[in-house]
Order: structure tokens, then C-alpha cells, then sequence
């Protein structure tokens, strides 16, 4: 990855966590944002009415399946050398919720609904969808 894909990627990303934090606050009591990075949430929501605190991890897609549906990658990866590249699978338990922003729509999914380990297609959660994006 090159420095001006990498700065894309972080800029995306920073967007995508200020919408997040926008559309989300009026949903929750309280919004907060860890302050060690966290490989597996990147906020943290109080309900309303339980006073719960929810793990939401944040991802972008402008990735489309053939069938034209977006796609989003939840298998993380990283590392330097390709070599040693470490790939982590999904798991529903790290995060209680997945804020996802495509080009068409944010969506708020329960990470319970989601069984995949690696990819999840967007037209498999319409009525998760918040509003258009």
C-alpha cells in the first residue's frame, strides 16, 4: 500500500466515524470513543433505556458484488511484511453492532444476525438500513 492510498484509507475512515457519531447520538444516551485503539470496536454507545454499553465497530464500502450489491470485508488484516501477514476472521462476539456506510445507504446491523466470517453482502440486512448516504 502506497502513503497516498494509506492517507485515503485514514481520511475515509475518520469520515465515516464522524458520520457514525452524528447519525448515532440521537439513537444512544452517550457516545464514546476509546482512547487505545481497539482492533474490534471503534465506539462505544449507552442506551437509552437499559443503560447497556454497546462495542460498535465502524466500516466503509464501495465495494460491489457481480450481482451489484455492496460488499463489505469484515476479515481484518495487517502487518508489514506480506509474508506475515496477519488475517483475523470476524467473530459476532468481539462487537455488538456494525455501522456500515456504502454509497447508497448507512446501515446499523446487530453483529448477532451475521454468521460470516470473512464478507457480508449489504442486500442481506435491508432492514437495517438507517437512511441514504
Amino acid at each position: 500500500m502506497d502513503i497516498l492510498s494509506c492517507m485515503d484509507y485514514f481520511e475515509r475512515s475518520y469520515q465515516t466515524l464522524s458520520k457514525a457519531i452524528g447519525l448515532l447520538s440521537p439513537l444512544y444516551n452517550n457516545l464514546s470513543i476509546p482512547l487505545k485503539p481497539n482492533f474490534y470496536y471503534d465506539l462505544l454507545a449507552e442506551t437509552i433505556d437499559t443503560k447497556q454499553i454497546l462495542k460498535i465497530k465502524i466500516l466503509c464500502t464501495e465495494c460491489k458484488a457481480p450481482s451489484g450489491a455492496y460488499v463489505v470485508t469484515l476479515r481484518s488484516c495487517g502487518g508489514y511484511d506480506k509474508k506475515k501477514e496477519l488475517k483475523k476472521d470476524f467473530d459476532a462476539r468481539s462487537c455488538d453492532r456494525l455501522f456500515v456506510q456504502s454509497p447508497e445507504f448507512f446501515y446499523l446491523i446487530p453483529s448477532c444476525e451475521i454468521s460470516s466470517k470473512r464478507a457480508i453482502t449489504l442486500s442481506q440486512f435491508t432492514h437495517c438500513k438507517l437512511i441514504p448516504g
